[in-house]
């Protein structure tokens, strides 16, 4: 929610969790998108929605597999929590099939100040974007 870099578990064992959570300064511009967004429907974004912004914010580009391996979500609930996203304009679909990859949409990058890194994305001109 607040953009931080995810909890690292990678020294766990099936004895043991060992937990590291590195110290980080909240993303003021993540956290702003996260909180308009709960604002305007009224409610906090499920815990999917947030693991695959913030999935999308870190690799820029990923397809439903890439997607559903980074965040641990299988690739049924990953497909309806994009679907859900790409509705509410906060992720946008590009290429068809096994071919289609998601990316933050246009609105993210404007309300953060950032259309240049949209542009980067999408290879459009930055006319699109405004």
């Amino acid at each position: 929610m607040y953009g931080r870099l995810w909890p690292d578990y990678s020294e766990s064992t099936q004895r043991c969790v060992k937990l590291f959570l590195q110290r980080a300064k909240a993303d003021i511009a993540v956290t702003k998108m996260i909180s308009n967004e709960e604002n305007r429907k009224g409610r906090s974004l499920p815990i999917n929605s947030l693991l695959i912004l913030s999935a999308l914010q870190n690799e820029r580009r990923l397809d439903i597999h890439r997607i559903s391996q980074i965040t641990n979500i299988s690739e049924n609930r990953a497909k309806a929590n994009v679907e859900n996203l790409i509705e509410s304009g906060l992720v946008e679909a590009t290429g068809n099939g096994k071919n289609k990859t998601y990316i933050l949409s246009a609105k993210v990058y404007r309300e953060n100040d950032n259309s240049v890194g949209y542009v980067r994305q999408t290879g459009v001109d930055t006319k699109l974007v405004k």
